[in-house]
């Protein structure tokens, strides 16, 4: 009896979920609207994005299979990368094969000697389910051991990019080492929060070493279409969640018609590098909680992650690692660590080797530097 209550509970907190984070709005999922500017869908490269996915691929398979906790083989780095048919070769000359020079040149790629920092940005209702915490305790120990620093900068899960954009302002001026480049790491909407903020306060850039987008929802999202302030209240108010309100402007700062504007409107810096990271996951590891809505997002793209389309996850002008064998969760945290039962039952328990992923990143960000910005 006990057991058919638990799940009678758990299966009412995924519908709540589900409703506060959709909306219950007949608004259709891609309105036909006069918002927003004037599209059109190209190839990555005429956005004026870099590819770095072959010698990401490299650095990442390096340090999965030396570097990490629980060393993993070759074939299961190419999982955790799925290749598009578009992807190059390896450079021959500055990297030949995953090998003992490619080891040693990961080996060079020392984030502690290049004095770098990491500053973490959460993203959509991020503090409902007390992702800092869960990221303080999974990264914090494991960046110290690469003598890297790490900061958690705390903003309002619901609240517009707008005013996060000017929350972390203060938050980085405030607690920077000026000795130390910044490593921004900006996961789903926190990723267009921290876009943001460089791109709207040029006071913070000299702190900045770089900016990088795991699974950022830099397009927006379809499923912000169905959202309101009104469902942003009822998730603030599910037992068992920590959710603080703010200005409740996370919705429509997430909206695709929102976001294309504001990207019609700015480019990026060119004294901040920018990488951006997408997944794509195999719908059969998505976590509970993202099979309803990967099945909205299928009716526009099968290529998502259950929140934002993959070609969505793209910044223009940045520099493309590669896409990743994840759901949008699961990249961004450990939430079966979560204290929450709710959290940790909506999460599911598909593992993703994120501490591997970080360290490849900081190691790619590492060599860049260390050569000369490529001409837009």
């Amino acid at each position: 009896m006990r057991a058919g209550r638990t799940r009678a509970v758990r299966a009412l907190t995924v519908c709540a979920l589900a409703w506060a984070q959709l909306g219950c709005g007949v608004n259709a999922l891609v309105p036909r609207t006069t918002e927003g500017p004037a599209m059109v869908r190209v190839p990555a490269v005429l956005a004026g994005v870099r590819d770095g996915r072959a010698r990401f691929r490299q650095v990442f398979c390096e340090v999965l299979r030396t570097h990490a906790v629980v060393p993993e083989p070759d074939d299961d780095c190419e999982r955790r990368l799925p290749r598009l048919s578009d992807e190059p070769a390896p450079d021959p000359v500055s990297a030949p094969t995953v090998s003992a020079a490619a080891s040693e040149s990961v080996a060079r790629s020392s984030p502690a000697a290049a004095r770098l920092s990491v500053a973490y940005v959460l993203g959509f209702g991020s503090d409902c389910a007390g992702q800092g915490d869960l990221i303080e305790q999974e990264m914090g120990p494991f960046l110290a051991s690469l003598g890297v620093a790490l900061r958690v900068l705390r903003v309002d899960g619901l609240g517009s990019s707008e005013s996060n954009a000017h929350a972390l302002r203060d938050a980085l001026l405030a607690g920077a080492d000026p000795a130390e480049r910044v490593v921004l790491i900006g996961h789903s909407k926190g990723a267009v929060d921290a876009l943001q903020l460089i791109v709207e306060h040029p006071e913070t850039r000299p702190r900045l070493a770089a900016l990088v987008s795991l699974a950022g929802a830099i397009g927006g999202s379809p499923l912000a279409n169905l959202g309101s302030q009104g469902s942003l209240r009822a998730a603030a108010w599910i037992p068992g969640l920590a959710c603080g309100a703010g200005d409740l402007g996370a919705i429509e700062s997430l909206r695709p018609a929102t976001r294309q504007s504001w990207l019609a409107r700015h480019r990026l810096p060119p004294d901040v590098r920018v990488y951006s990271i997408a997944t794509m996951p195999d719908p059969a590891r998505l976590a509970p909680g993202l099979v309803a809505p990967y099945g909205l997002l299928e009716r526009i793209d099968p290529r998502n992650d259950g929140n934002v389309l993959t070609h969505d996850q793209v910044i223009p002008g940045s520099t493309l690692l590669g896409y990743v064998d994840a759901d949008h969760w699961s990249i961004g945290a450990n939430l079966q660590a979560s204290p929450s039962a709710i959290v940790r039952a909506v999460a599911g328990s598909e593992p993703f080797p994120r501490r591997a992923l970080i360290e490849a990143v900081l190691r790619t960000i590492v060599e860049d530097t260390a050569r000369p910005a490529a001409s837009p």
